[in-house]
């Protein structure tokens, strides 16, 4: 991917989320997590800064439809950390999120 269509992806895709919410390259989490799930999101999240792409955690979209734990800019790709949930839950939350993005779902 070319460093103009990058730009473009991550422009859109930040548009999709809340405005009140776009803080680029942080991990965010709420007081409700466990630590496993914190720190695999952790994990992910430096994997993502190592391909030198750009990410949010605790994103809540517009119209704040959905919320998911990590949203790759450059991709589109959700990431949802499972660590209680099991997958039939988690799924049922896809509605909620863009069509145009990927969802990935991980076990922590």
């Amino acid at each position: 991917m070319n460093k103009r269509q990058r730009l473009f992806n991550r422009n859109h895709f930040l548009n999709l989320v809340e405005i009140g919410n776009r803080k680029i390259n942080s991990l965010r989490w709420s007081s409700n997590e466990t630590r496993e799930h914190i720190f695999k999101k952790l994990e992910l999240c430096m994997d993502l800064k190592k391909k030198g792409h750009n990410f949010i955690t605790e994103v809540i979209f517009n119209g704040r439809k959905g919320r998911c734990d990590i949203l790759d800019l450059d991709t589109g790709d959700i990431w949802e950390v499972l660590k209680s949930e099991d997958i039939k839950k988690a799924k049922k939350k896809e509605s909620y999120y863009p069509s145009e993005c990927k969802i990935y779902y991980v076990k922590c």
